[in-house]
Order: C-alpha cells, then structure tokens, then sequence
C-alpha cells in the first residue's frame, strides 16, 4: 500500500508542477508586458507629435521657408561684404565703421534658426508653441528693425548729400526714428501677452502705424533721390544722362521691392495674425536692406568706369541696388561717384 501510495503521489504531482510553472510564466509574463505598455495620453502625444494639425504644418512651413530664404540672402551679404574689403578701402572711417553693422546679420541669422529649432525640436510635441511669444524672435525683431532704419537713415543722409537741402532728409530721419519707437513699444506688451496674435489684435493701430512709417520712409527716400537725379540730369552729357537714368531705375526697383515687402506682411499680420505666416515674411525682410547698402557700394566701381568709357554699358547688378552719390555739372562730363 506505501508503494502505491507514493506511485500515485508522484503521478499526481508531475502534472500539477507542470501546469504550476506554467501559470506562473505566464503571470510574470502578462505582469511585464502591462508593466512596459505606454499610457493612452503618452500615445495619443505621439501621435499628435507624428501628424500634426494642418493649421500649424502651414505656419511652420511658411516659417521655414522664410527662414531659408533669409539665410540664402545672408550669403550674399557675407560676399558682398567681403566684396567691399577690396572695393572700399579708401573709404572714410565712419562709412566702413557703418558697414560693420551688417554683422549683424550672422546674429539674426543664429537667432532665427534657434527660434525654428526651438517650434520644430525642442518643443515640437506642443502646438500652442508657434503662438507663444519666445524671446529669440523678439531679438530678431530688434535687430532687423534697427538694421533696416540705420540703413533708411544713411540712404536720406546720402540724399542730403547731393541736394544739400536739409528738408529732403528731416523726414526720413524723423519716420526711421519713428519706427523703431513703435516696434519697442509694441514688443513692450508681448511681455505679459500669451501670444504674438493677442498682442496684434489688441494693438492694431501700433503695429499698423509701425510698417506704414518704414514703407513711408522707403517711399520718400525713393522720391526724393530721383527727384535730386532729375535736378543734376539737365544740361547733362549724354553718357551722364544714361548713368542717370539706370540709377533712377534702380532706385525705383529698389524702393518698390521693400515697399511691397513691407505691405505683404502688413496685410498677412492682420488677416492671418498667428504666428508663422508673417513671421516668415519677417526673415527676408531685413535682408534686402543689408543687401541694397553693401551692393551700392560695390557698384561705385563700375559706375566709375562706364563714366570714364563714356558709356553707360556696364555690368548690371540685383534689383536691391540703391545707388550712390552722383554729381553732375552742366555743359560738362563731371560725375563724382563717391560716399564720404
């Protein structure tokens, strides 16, 4: 009877530690992969990080190639500025000093891909980020804003040059001046606004106010140099004549570019006022200003020689160039091609 007794225990209990073993495999098993399963929210997060809205996949995309553009422009800057280390060595002190501003530029430029690395990287996986106000697009703002009525400022000083008449400039002075009053004045309420789109909203008047002073600016500096070329034309040889004339066309090219620029993001700011759109518009913008000084500089040399040749034929540059200080005398082939 023990015999069988203990045959038949050990026939039970095989069995039962199989099936015991197993069970608590599985147990541990089922207890690790909940362990290890992400939460509904954290996949819900991802998912909305994967496919984002189609609202903000066009803001981001008109942010990115805004600042894509800019930075093709702050190619060219970087050489035309090494352009003019050559072509500006007799220039005064002051005028080169002045273009040192343009380094600017290379801070924009680092600010403006920070400001894209931050929507797109760094806090990608929130949507509300493209609205908040970050502070390395403000610095943008700043710098583009004060670059550009430095410029506006010495393209009037230049007009005042050639005309000698000081009520030619005082305008210009005055809006550039104006402009950058009200940019500091309108970054001053983003301090304590949730976004860029409730500072627009609330403060229209500013931000209006701001872009139609620096179109205003850019639209007087036009008239008022061709109005000036017009006086020195008369009486003019005839190679001076058509100097002259390229250098009203360009500067009419020149001011049309920034004036629709300026208008363009004004309209984008008030019928799309988030964030992005505009903001875009905002990269290249600064550009053409930085562009239009360092080109006109370099351009003096080729103004110089065509007057030399007698001829006006020389080789054409972009459509930001903005020409330089020209003096001509009646009965005589006299054009003085200089900034001092």
């Amino acid at each position: 009877m023990r015999t069988s007794a203990c045959s038949f225990s050990n026939t039970w209990s095989a069995p039962s530690r199989s099936n015991l073993c197993f069970r608590l495999i599985q147990a541990c098993l089922s207890h690790r992969c909940a362990s290890i399963d992400p939460p509904t929210s954290y996949v819900l997060r991802r998912r909305s990080h994967h496919y984002p809205s189609s609202a903000m996949s066009g803001t981001l995309t008109a942010l990115e190639l805004g600042v894509l553009a800019g930075t093709v422009l702050y190619g060219v800057t970087t050489t035309q500025t090494f352009s003019y280390t050559d072509s500006g060595k007799t220039d005064s002190l002051w005028l080169k000093s002045f273009v040192r501003l343009t380094l600017l530029e290379t801070i924009h430029t680092a600010f403006s891909w920070y400001y894209l690395h931050t929507l797109t990287v760094t806090d990608s996986d929130n949507s509300t980020t493209v609205a908040k106000v970050d502070w390395s697009f403000a610095a943008c703002v700043v710098i583009q804003d004060c670059l550009s009525a430095a410029v506006q400022s010495y393209y009037a000083y230049r007009i005042y040059l050639m005309s000698r008449r000081f009520a030619f400039s005082i305008a210009q002075w005055l809006g550039s001046l104006l402009r950058v009053a009200l940019i500091f004045v309108l970054l001053s309420f983003t301090i304590h606004a949730p976004s860029f789109e409730a500072v627009i909203m609330q403060h229209q008047n500013i931000a209006i106010a701001a872009i139609s002073t620096s179109t205003w600016v850019d639209v007087l500096n036009t008239v008022m140099l061709c109005c000036t070329l017009f006086e020195h034309r008369r009486g003019g040889m005839k190679h001076t004549v058509r100097t002259i004339d390229k250098i009203i066309i360009w500067s009419i090219e020149t001011g049309l570019v920034t004036s629709v620029l300026a208008i363009a993001i004004l309209i984008v700011m008030l019928v799309f006022p988030q964030a992005g759109v505009w903001e875009g518009l905002m990269m290249i913008y600064a550009r053409l200003y930085s562009n239009s000084l360092l080109v006109s500089l370099n351009a003096r040399g080729y103004l110089r020689r065509s007057v030399e040749l007698g001829c006006s034929e020389f080789i054409g540059t972009s459509v930001v160039l903005v020409p330089c200080e020209l003096e001509a005398s009646s009965g005589a082939t006299l054009v003085r091609i200089d900034v001092t």
